[in-house]
């Protein structure tokens, strides 16, 4: 009973009270709170939706930056079962523009960049630009960002 109970309190706060809180470490706090691996200096845009099916499967490391309304999807086909479950990890600094859908399984490398409305099936290498449905790399943008970054 308590564990339902649980469940109800973390889909409630996750979905419909979190994402609406202007005031965005208080919005972190709350992610934390409720299982969800996040690092220093994180921001998460308002309307974002973490899945709340394993919210310890999703890891954001430090300086991550979110915009607004991204949708992360950590289950797969049997979401209450965590075997068919995937992480979803977003490395150090990378950016994830407005309304991109990151689906289980992903991992966007360290200071890469999701363009808005990208639909990211695949893992994203490190300082690359991907964008689309599904996200793929830009490549004058990205090597462009590789150079600029990592000084190659």
């Amino acid at each position: 009973m308590v564990h339902l109970l649980w469940k109800l309190v973390r889909k409630t706060m996750s979905a419909s009270i979190i994402p609406f809180i202007p005031y965005n470490p208080l919005r972190i706090a709350l992610y934390k709170l409720l299982g969800y691996k996040i690092g220093r200096q994180v921001f998460i845009g308002m309307m974002t939706y973490l899945d709340d099916t394993f919210p310890e499967l999703i890891t954001i490391e430090d300086y991550v930056r979110i915009s607004y309304r991204v949708i992360f999807a950590t289950h797969g086909r049997f979401p209450t079962r965590k075997t068919y479950s995937s992480p979803i990890i977003l490395k150090k600094g990378c950016y994830i523009g407005t309304g991109a859908i990151i689906l289980s399984g992903v991992t966007v490398g360290e200071s890469a960049i999701v363009g808005a409305g990208a639909v990211v099936t695949r893992n994203v290498e490190r300082a690359t630009v991907v964008a689309g449905n599904p996200a793929r790399p830009i490549p004058s943008s990205t090597e462009n960002l590789r150079k600029s970054i990592f000084r190659t």
